[in-house]
């Protein structure tokens, strides 16, 4: 009888063993395969970085990558392929952890690292660099991918439950905050991943012009206009989305009309008018999609700054850990962020300068000069250092030109600053 329970035990031990290799080694043979463009190009760049680097309200050939891309093209003759892994609202932290499972399965000749502004809200993996300690147990737990796995299925069960949907990061078993979740219907979800994949397709422009027709004929229907409004905003036209969505909102129920206003407005920028429209959104919902409602308004409370008010949703959620973090952040000094984005920058450099032929460049902003990346350039030998602030500040005073033509209303570049970010990185490159 112990020998079979021996055995039996010690059978357990070797399939999570073995689970834990395959979840280990899966991303190898199954994530982050590159695109064929990738093996046909005779220049590799990547892009990793936030929102700038994603280029919000930017279309498919407005961003500074892609007029980088045309510009190499031209230039040297080769085939350039250009990755944008940009992730509003990511952090230092989350810019690291991304560029590690990117790195691990392709081969970079340019790498462009662009971060540091959203440090100051997003806490994410700042407790680590501050010496947070934990117990044995629980550090291997963390470590562990069979744990992480089964935590994200138990995690998506209860999501479902609670009627929403986040994203999740399993590789790291993180949250990744940046993708906007809000409670939505399951349809709306599947309708909306289904026009995610026809973008990657490049069939969203078809699309968005076909169902401009029916809309043209049927705008009192609900259902295209639903559809209409997923696709414009897909298509990054948000301003044209919300246009739709006001126009037909007699049409529509409130709280799915309320839904698309958010996702449009959060995209737009407009983090004031995401709050409002959070509040008249919770007032339409049953109690067990006003939690996860109230806790995606508290993130936007921290981006504009406004950190009572996330403490109160919080205190009245009882999620003391947030609290703590809030308060942490509404104390937290310049020089704080600052060396802890000067840790994680040289992290990337680490990790970024394995293969000796790779180039990595750090990229500031037009308004903010990120003193930790000129730092960490100038002490790391192969980092450079791509100045755009300093760049867009003598254009300006050699120029003359009105700063603000080059900024959408939520200080993301307009094509126009792509236009000149590219231009400034191309002399430099």
């Amino acid at each position: 009888m112990k020998k079979k329970i021996f055995s039996s035990f010690i059978g357990i031990i070797l399939i999570v063993f073995l689970f834990e290799i395959f979840l280990r080694m899966s991303p190898y043979f199954f994530l982050n395969k590159p695109d064929n463009k990738y093996y046909q190009a005779d220049i590799n760049i990547i892009t990793i970085g936030d929102s700038f680097t994603y280029c919000v309200q930017m279309k498919e050939g407005e961003r500074w990558q892609d007029h980088i891309k045309r510009s190499l093209n031209e230039t040297e003759g080769k085939k350039v392929y250009i990755e944008n892994a940009g992730m509003p609202g990511a952090n230092s932290y989350d810019i690291f952890n991304r560029l590690k499972k990117i790195i691990d399965k392709k081969k970079w000749d340019i790498i462009i690292v662009q971060c540091g502004l959203n440090n100051k809200y997003n806490l994410r993996g700042f407790s680590e660099y501050n010496g947070y300690k934990s117990n044995i147990l629980s550090m291997f737990l963390q470590r562990s991918a069979v744990f992480r796995f089964f935590r994200l299925i138990i995690s998506e069960i209860n999501d479902e439950k609670k009627g929403y949907v986040l994203e999740e990061d399993w590789k790291t078993g993180k949250r990744l905050s940046w993708i906007a979740a809000i409670p939505e219907k399951e349809d709306y979800i599947k309708k909306r991943n289904e026009i995610e994949k026809l973008e990657k397709q490049n069939r969203v422009k078809i699309l968005s012009e076909k169902y401009n027709k029916i809309y043209l004929n049927n705008s009192d229907v609900a259902d295209v206009i639903l559809s209409y409004s997923d696709i414009l905003l897909v298509n990054r036209e948000y301003y044209k989305a919300i246009n739709i969505l006001n126009k037909g909102k007699e049409k529509l129920k409130r709280n799915e009309y309320l839904q698309r206003l958010i996702q449009n407005n959060i995209r737009i920028g407009d983090f004031k008018e995401v709050i409002f429209l959070f509040k008249e959104y919770i007032k339409e919902v049953p109690e067990n999609k006003k939690v996860a409602a109230k806790l995606e308004m508290a993130k936007f409370y921290k981006v504009i700054g406004d950190y009572r008010e996330a403490i109160a949703i919080y205190k009245e959620l009882k999620i003391d850990g947030e609290i703590q973090n809030v308060e942490i952040m509404e104390n937290m000094g310049d020089d704080v962020i600052l060396e802890w984005l000067e840790s994680d920058l040289r992290k990337i450099a680490e990790i970024s300068l394995v293969n000796k032929k790779t180039k990595l460049y750090f990229m500031n902003y037009f308004e903010f000069e990120n003193v930790a990346m000129k730092r960490v350039s100038r002490e790391l030998e192969g980092v450079q250092m791509l100045d755009i602030y300093k760049m867009f500040k003598e254009h300006i005073i050699n120029s003359k030109e009105n700063p603000e033509k080059f900024f959408l209303k939520d200080r993301h570049l307009n094509e126009k600053g792509n236009r000149l970010c590219a231009i400034f990185i191309d002399n430099l490159l």
